[in-house]
């Protein structure tokens, strides 16, 4: 699987970038397993694990927030044949 670049608009990354950065990557390499056990739900993930999941994407980020208000935590919806969604935003890639 291709490693997923990201960007923050040329300013020089903040630990918290580095810490999403790693949180990112972390859900990547569990994807595969996750495709097995949790399409279709929404996963938190927190220092390379999954710390909590839901089906439903607003009662799973009101649970984690409250108990880690200020940590950096990395929230995706598990689908089947792709690790990350894809968004079509008509017009961005016109010139």
């Amino acid at each position: 699987m291709a490693k997923t670049a990201i960007t923050f608009a040329g300013n020089p990354k903040t630990k918290a970038d580095e810490q999403f950065e790693r949180e990112v990557a972390a859900y990547e390499a569990l994807w595969p397993k996750l495709r097995k056990t949790h399409v279709g739900r929404w996963v938190a993930i927190k220092d390379g694990q999954v710390i909590d999941s839901d089906v439903d994407e607003g009662a799973l980020l009101k649970r984690v927030r409250a108990q880690f208000p200020d940590e950096v935590i990395y929230f995706e919806q598990v689908l089947l044949d792709s690790p990350h969604r894809i968004v079509d935003i008509p017009g961005i890639d016109a010139p």
